[in-house]
């Protein structure tokens, strides 16, 4: 059901149920958004004498409106889902490696949406124990598979490559030479997070 409805359902029956006292809350606009709740209300002196702009009807639905409103803003915490991207412009070519025991570290960092695990969430429960074995080359592909949370392997994650060819040059992740390089400039693409 949409918000604005709701709120002026509310509004028609706290106006109704305050109609016989002296003060009553009179909605005069409702406004929903994404990130806000607008809320506009004043406070009118039931009376039958007054004109027809500052009256509260007690028989009808409408609310009246007044020339000086009092706005109330309450802000809403929205949380939206990072996009579902592949890091990497040629994943469909490469979507037989999404299940390669060589290839599936690489694959499911780069081409997350093409390997569909958008998703991303741990599978084993005992994640967060293991962190630090995230770059250990040993349990890299264990990690990475399991623990891909944990490990900042998420889509929309902090860890990120500094470099634009770490994916070509992935074979040198635990390289003894190039490890160090490859930690600092290819710390996503090797699993390094």
């Amino acid at each position: 059901m949409n918000a604005a409805i709701i709120i002026a359902v509310l509004c028609y029956v706290a106006m109704t149920a305050t109609a016989n006292t002296t003060n009553a809350t009179v909605p005069t606009n409702a406004t929903t958004s994404a990130n806000a709740t607008v809320s506009t209300t004043t406070t009118a002196p039931t009376t039958t004498t007054a004109p027809a702009t500052t009256t509260v009807p007690t028989t009808t639905a409408a609310p009246t409106t007044t020339a000086a409103p009092t706005t109330t803003t309450t802000g809403t915490t929205t949380t939206t889902a990072a996009p579902c991207v592949d890091d990497a412009n040629n994943c469909l070519q490469l979507a037989a490696y999404c299940t390669s025991a060589a290839y599936k570290p690489v694959m499911l960092t780069r081409c997350q949406k093409t390997c569909g695990v958008c998703n991303c969430a741990d599978s084993a429960n005992n994640c967060a124990q293991l962190s630090h074995l995230c770059s250990d080359p040993t349990y890299a592909y264990t990690m990475i598979t399991r623990c891909m949370k944990t490990c900042n392997l998420c889509a929309g994650g902090t860890c990120a490559d500094s470099a634009n060819n770490c994916a070509s040059l992935s074979y040198l992740c635990n390289d003894p030479t190039f490890k160090p390089t490859m930690q600092s400039r290819c710390k996503k693409t090797c699993g390094f997070c």
